[in-house]
Protein backbone atom coordinates (compact mmCIF):
# COMPACT_ATOMS: atom_id res chain seq x y z
CA UNK A 1 0.00 0.00 0.00
CA UNK A 2 1.11 3.66 -0.79
CA UNK A 3 0.34 6.45 1.21
CA UNK A 4 1.34 9.56 0.51
CA UNK A 5 1.18 12.92 3.17
CA UNK A 6 0.59 16.41 2.00
CA UNK A 7 0.77 19.05 4.38
CA UNK A 8 1.05 23.13 3.78
CA UNK A 9 1.08 25.49 6.10
CA UNK A 10 1.07 29.09 6.45
CA UNK A 11 2.23 31.60 9.09
CA UNK A 12 1.88 35.24 9.27
CA UNK A 13 5.00 37.25 9.99
CA UNK A 14 4.66 39.11 13.42
CA UNK A 15 6.05 42.50 12.02
CA UNK A 16 7.50 42.79 16.20
CA UNK A 17 9.91 40.58 16.41
CA UNK A 18 12.65 40.52 14.44
CA UNK A 19 14.02 37.85 11.76
CA UNK A 20 16.77 35.66 13.18
CA UNK A 21 18.88 33.54 11.37
CA UNK A 22 20.29 31.40 14.54
CA UNK A 23 17.28 29.22 15.71
CA UNK A 24 17.51 25.54 15.33
CA UNK A 25 13.68 24.32 14.72
CA UNK A 26 13.71 24.06 11.26
CA UNK A 27 17.03 22.69 11.27
CA UNK A 28 16.05 19.90 13.68
CA UNK A 29 12.91 19.21 11.49
CA UNK A 30 14.78 18.85 8.57
CA UNK A 31 17.24 16.34 10.53
CA UNK A 32 14.43 14.09 11.66
CA UNK A 33 12.75 13.67 8.53
CA UNK A 34 16.14 12.51 6.75
CA UNK A 35 16.68 10.49 9.66
CA UNK A 36 13.07 8.73 9.47
CA UNK A 37 12.03 9.26 6.00
CA UNK A 38 15.34 9.51 3.85
CA UNK A 39 14.64 9.84 -0.17
CA UNK A 40 11.04 9.86 0.91
CA UNK A 41 10.18 13.32 1.87
CA UNK A 42 10.31 16.89 0.57
CA UNK A 43 10.14 19.70 3.10
CA UNK A 44 10.71 23.16 1.49
CA UNK A 45 10.04 26.67 3.31
CA UNK A 46 9.38 30.03 1.60
CA UNK A 47 8.84 33.41 2.29
CA UNK A 48 5.75 34.93 0.69
CA UNK A 49 5.77 38.43 1.94
CA UNK A 50 3.87 38.43 4.76
CA UNK A 51 3.40 35.07 5.16
CA UNK A 52 5.76 31.99 5.81
CA UNK A 53 4.98 28.53 4.23
CA UNK A 54 6.27 25.08 4.85
CA UNK A 55 5.36 22.40 2.80
CA UNK A 56 5.94 18.84 3.59
CA UNK A 57 5.69 15.19 1.23
CA UNK A 58 6.09 12.26 2.99
CA UNK A 59 6.25 8.93 1.21
CA UNK A 60 4.83 6.33 2.68
CA UNK A 61 5.21 3.02 1.55
CA UNK A 62 4.52 0.26 4.03
CA UNK A 63 3.05 -0.18 7.80
CA UNK A 64 6.37 0.44 9.08
CA UNK A 65 6.63 3.87 8.31
CA UNK A 66 2.68 4.55 9.66
CA UNK A 67 4.04 4.20 13.03
CA UNK A 68 7.46 6.15 13.02
CA UNK A 69 5.81 9.29 14.02
CA UNK A 70 3.15 9.91 11.42
CA UNK A 71 -0.32 8.44 10.86
CA UNK A 72 -1.49 8.17 7.48
CA UNK A 73 -5.42 8.01 6.76
CA UNK A 74 -6.03 7.73 2.77
CA UNK A 75 -7.94 10.77 2.04
CA UNK A 76 -9.76 12.21 -1.28
CA UNK A 77 -7.28 14.31 -3.43
CA UNK A 78 -8.78 17.87 -2.75
CA UNK A 79 -9.73 17.17 0.76
CA UNK A 80 -8.16 19.20 3.02
CA UNK A 81 -7.77 19.06 7.05
CA UNK A 82 -8.11 22.35 9.13
CA UNK A 83 -6.12 22.58 12.76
Amino acid sequence: IQYTLKCKIANSKNEFVPLSNNGIGIENVKKRFAFLYPNQHELKTTDEGEFFVVSLLVQLSDQQNIYKGLAAVPLPVDQKILV
